[in-house]
């Protein structure tokens, strides 16, 4: 009898694995049509909406296993899965923007790499078992690596795609050891078995050290994913390297999954080991938060000062997961979702101050530019204060919750340690500010820049979001407390 339960379950996925596989037909079958239109962008942003539809029409407070415990869903991982689609839907979005930069952003097959990495983001948060896990995440980092080296004539892609490739198989690497590790020793691979074991120990005091370490592995495995320090070296090179919608989709969508999943694993599967992990995640913190805000100090291009500045919000997010309670969940799901707004407005800001076929991403851009495009700067300097947590905006609200979670699980040189990171940050966010609104630049006006409608929208939503979501704070924070709440039945 076939189980109707297990497949609505992944009916998601399945979705977009049609769309997926439709848009390689199409590339082949009209080459034309699909390589210089935006068809295939369009076909995929409408199977995003399909699948955000399907899969929030479901409403489960209580784990629902399928396919033999393999997958699992819950409110949280609904939710997950719907702020991933969300991302991708406006990452696509950003790179039809950006073909009227690079026509290379028109190809079939770009589009068609983030949907198959979509696809292996959402296995992985459905993953009830450490094998669909690493079967999503592979099939979601294959499609990375090839994003990253789309332009293959540029030596700074292909540099940076080589890099990623090497340290993020070192990463899958220690992931696996640590499932094996985790398999030898517990006699299964299955989330809620390995739970249901050691459950019983809550002080874990039986637990065999060969579990210990596996799970240890496997998060710092994660930890490369996420680019956090000290498994950060990758990104610099990468965001740089790579093209500005690879740039800007590999800093929002596969960092919020990472990070949505890490959380689901600690709090739930790694909940009884939590005196271990917790010290792990606590140092980890502390150095992304620092390491973060003083290398982004002397970067000279805006790619690599972004990627530096993810690798502190990154310490934030982790000092939210290392108060390990509802807060703590509810304020690193909601930090999650106000970055990624922050971060595309800031990538759509950067793609309007470019010109056709000449991309210039050295900070010598933003010289003069109130004088040149007013608008534009104003929205700019909101998303950079908003990303420095500066009142009333949304990065404050994120910077707030975090803290005031780790305050309450008593993570007091934690959190202070937050605080002057936040500061020291504060620093390269204003000095773009002084040079829009204080510095000169040669050059009399923005002449030939490219101002589509599609990165008019983000920028306009994102600035929208970061102003006003201040006003109606429980407009987020009461609908984020009834999904998370599920982790913690």
């Amino acid at each position: 009898m076939v189980d109707l339960l297990a497949f609505s379950s992944i009916s998601t996925e399945i979705v977009l694995i049609i769309a997926s596989l439709f848009l390689v037909l199409l590339g082949l079958v009209f080459n034309d049509l699909a390589d210089n239109s935006k068809v295939p962008s369009i076909i995929a942003i409408v199977a995003l909406f399909a699948g955000i539809y399907i899969v929030s029409r479901n409403s489960q407070t209580e784990n629902v296993v399928a396919f033999n415990k393999l997958f699992v869903s819950n409110n949280y991982i609904i939710f997950a899965k719907v702020i991933v689609m969300l991302s991708a839907v406006v990452s696509i979005l950003f790179t039809m923007g950006c073909s009227a930069l690079n026509k290379i952003y028109l190809k079939f097959e770009f589009v068609t790499l983030i949907l198959f990495s979509v696809i292996g983001m959402l296995v992985m948060i459905s993953a009830n078992d450490f094998m669909t896990l690493y079967l999503g995440l592979e099939l979601q980092t294959l499609c990375l690596y090839s994003l990253t080296c789309f332009s293959r004539t540029e030596v700074k892609s292909s540099e940076g795609a080589l890099k990623y490739f090497i340290l993020g198989g070192i990463a899958s690497a220690l992931i696996l050891y640590g499932i094996s590790f985790i398999y030898g020793f517990a006699g299964t691979t299955n989330f809620s078995l390995i739970a249901e074991s050691y459950n019983y120990n809550a002080e874990g005091q039986n637990i065999s050290i060969g579990i210990l370490i596996g799970s240890v592995l496997v998060i710092i495995g994660f930890c490369f994913k996420i680019a956090a320090v000290p498994f950060h070296m990758w990104a610099p090179d990468v965001y740089q390297g790579a093209l500005l919608p690879v740039t800007a989709f590999l800093s929002t969508t596969p960092k919020a999954a990472a990070i949505l999943i890490l959380a689901k694993l600690l709090i739930s599967t790694f909940n009884i080991w939590i005196d271990i992990w917790q010290q792990v995640i606590k140092v980890i913190a502390g150095l992304s938060l620092f390491i973060g805000a003083l290398g982004a100090l002397k970067q000279k291009d805006i790619k690599r000062l972004l990627a530096y500045s993810s690798i502190s919000h990154i310490g934030f997010i982790l000092v939210g997961i290392s108060a390990h309670n509802k807060a703590g969940l509810e304020s690193v799901v909601t930090y999650v979702c106000i970055y990624i707004s922050m971060n595309f407005g800031m990538f759509a800001c950067v793609s309007m101050m470019q010109k056709a076929n000449d991309e210039n991403y050295e900070l010598s851009i933003f010289k003069g530019l109130s004088e040149k495009n007013p608008v534009l700067a104003i929205a700019i300097t909101i998303l950079l204060l908003s990303l420095a947590g500066i009142p009333p905006l949304a990065g404050f609200l994120a910077k707030f919750y975090v803290l005031n979670a780790a305050i309450k699980a008593e993570l007091y040189v934690l959190s202070t340690l937050a605080m002057l990171a936040a500061v020291i940050s504060s620093f390269y966010y204003l000095k773009i500010i002084k040079m829009m609104y204080f510095d000169h630049s040669s050059e009399r006006k923005l002449e030939h820049r490219v101002y589509t409608a599609e990165n008019i929208i983000i920028t306009a939503m994102s600035t929208t979001l970061n102003t006003t979501l201040i006003l109606l704070p429980s407009s987020l924070s009461v609908p984020l407390s009834y999904y998370v709440s599920s982790l913690f039945n």
